[in-house]
Parts: C-alpha cells; structure tokens; sequence
C-alpha cells in the first residue's frame, strides 16, 4: 500500500508473549506483555520507557488516552486499573474496585473520548453477571453494567460509550450513561462447558436432553 511504512516490535527481547497493545495519536505505542513489562515506543519504534507495575502487579490489556498524557493498564488478576504517565510510565494512581460480593479481574481497559476509563474481563457481581465498570477522568466512579453471563474479551471506545466483545459469544455497545443499547448475540447454544453426561436422547429418539 502506498504510503504505508512498517516497524517491527522487537518481540525477541521479552520474556513473555505480548497480551495488549495500543497506539496514540502521535503513533506512539504502548505494549503490555507477560515478562510483566509495560513499554512505550517512539513512532520510529526506538523504545521510550519501560517499567513494571507496582507490587509486581501483572499487566493485561492496555490503552493510552486520546492526548497520551496517560496510560491505563488492566491487572491481569485483580479487579484493578493502573494509571500510568503517558510519557514516563510512572505510576499516578490505582482504580480499584471492592464492592460486596464482587470477584474477578479487571483486564480489559478502555479510554472514552472524554478521558473516561472503563474496564472488564473477568470481573463480576454478586449474582455472576459480568459487568463493565466506568470512572470518570478524575478516577470518580461513573456506572457498573452488566452486559454478559461469559468473560468480556476486549473493549473499543466509542463516540459515546464503549463497545464490548464477549465469551457468549457477543458484541455490543454502553452508552455514556451505562445504559446497553445495542447487543447481538450468539444464534447458537453455548455448550463448551458442558459435560458428554449431560446429553441425553430418549429410549425412541423423538427427545433430547441438553444442559442448562
């Protein structure tokens, strides 16, 4: 393609495969990866800066603000955002989430247009609805919503809101008020963590019995 120039990510000096990747709007890019390093590169692809997380937190996925004054990155365990500087990857602060009942990690990250972070993965409420969680630019919390009975798989700001991805499998969009609203779903049953027990067919083959 014309006018296309590619780099390569030395990916042979980490210790561990790559689990998320983000661009700014000066094609910097920032890269999480499993050896636990977070790494920014300049547009030439001349690393910049590179650091861990604090007490040897484990980064997942990652994303880098519109401006690129930040960087949020999605804890690969724990139900945690870490705000990173955008230009030196220090730590500012730490998003967390506590709530009654609450499990699971928050490892897909996001940046609204208007510097709000949301955040997903494994996390869930009480009842075991999977849900998307939103801060404000100040780290304020803005919504919880549910979306999913299965892991949210990745996260894609929108105008207005974010779009989600999840295991179900199913896509769909939050607006900026938390609210769903859109969201397609899988047409066919989701059977992969069902036992061969579980299926049965009656003696004269006219019923057959699938897991709930």
């Amino acid at each position: 393609m014309t006018g296309v120039q590619t780099c390569a990510l030395p990916i042979w000096r980490y210790e561990g495969s790559v689990s998320g990747l983000d661009y700014d709007g000066a094609n910097r890019l920032v890269v999480a990866a499993a050896d636990g390093k977070v790494r920014l590169y300049g547009a030439d692809m001349k690393q910049l800066a590179s650091g861990e997380l604090a007490n040897r937190s484990r980064p997942f996925g990652i994303a880098i603000s519109a401006d690129g004054k930040r960087i949020a990155v999605g804890d690969r365990l724990r139900p945690i955002v870490h705000l990173l500087d955008g230009t030196t990857l220090r730590q500012a602060r730490t998003l967390e989430s506590s709530g009654q009942g609450q499990q699971g990690a928050l490892y897909q990250v996001a940046f609204g247009p208007d510097g709000s972070i949301f955040a997903a993965g494994s996390f869930r409420g009480a009842d075991g609805a999977r849900v998307v969680r939103a801060w404000y630019p100040d780290g304020k919390p803005r919504f919880d919503t549910k979306v999913a009975t299965d892991t949210i798989t990745a996260l894609l700001p929108a105008a207005d809101g974010v779009i989600f991805a999840t295991g179900e499998p199913a896509i769909g969009r939050i607006d900026s008020a938390g609210r769903v609203v859109s969201q397609r779903r899988s047409r066919h049953m989701e059977l992969r963590d069902a036992g061969d027990t579980q299926f049965r067919i009656t003696y004269n083959g006219t019923g057959i019995e699938l897991p709930a």
